[in-house]
């Protein structure tokens, strides 16, 4: 049980600190890996503005910053789109390719709940990603997100699907 509460706390802390600190500028750089995965999710990296179109059907805007990690495999993006004058949208999510199912997968973390796991695949046509996943509660959560300009990096529209997976 201490061991759940402790990583509970950490996430916490980890959702409520400020996106940007001097400790940031240290962090070493990560080249992209020479995979298509990795090809893929540097249309991620860098930061970006992002539209988010909530259930209500209100879009509010926020940014989003983008950076490769450990090998160059893997994607680290955070998020903080404000709702209102005292509501935000805060996450820190980890992006990879999962070679057994053939997919993206994305562990999202925020102050707000249980990590998010969720499983996506990628149209290189449309340029989305199409991801599904389930809550700590069981809660279907799918989204669409269109990648509609690589410079400046722009992602607005992360919408529901039109369909289900």
């Amino acid at each position: 049980m201490k061991t759940s509460f402790a990583t509970l706390t950490s996430l916490i802390i980890l959702g409520c600190a400020p996106l940007t600190t001097a400790a940031d500028a240290a962090k070493p750089t990560v080249k992209p890996g020479n995979t298509p995965a990795a090809r893929v999710l540097e249309q991620m990296a860098g930061t970006w503005d992002e539209e988010v179109e909530m259930a209500d059907g209100r879009k509010v805007h926020g940014t989003t910053t983008g950076r490769f990690v450990m090998d160059g495999n893997w994607l680290e993006t955070e998020a903080d789109i404000p709702i209102d004058d005292k509501n935000r949208v805060q996450h820190l999510t980890l992006w990879g390719w999962d070679e057994k199912a053939n997919a993206f997968k994305s562990w999202m973390f925020s102050p707000t709940g249980a990590p998010l796991e969720s499983t996506g695949t990628y149209d290189d046509k449309l340029r989305t990603f199409t991801t599904t996943g389930k809550t700590a509660n069981g809660a279907p959560v799918d989204f669409v997100s269109n990648l509609l300009n690589a410079t400046p990096r722009k992602r607005p529209a992360l919408t529901p699907p039109t369909h289900g997976p």
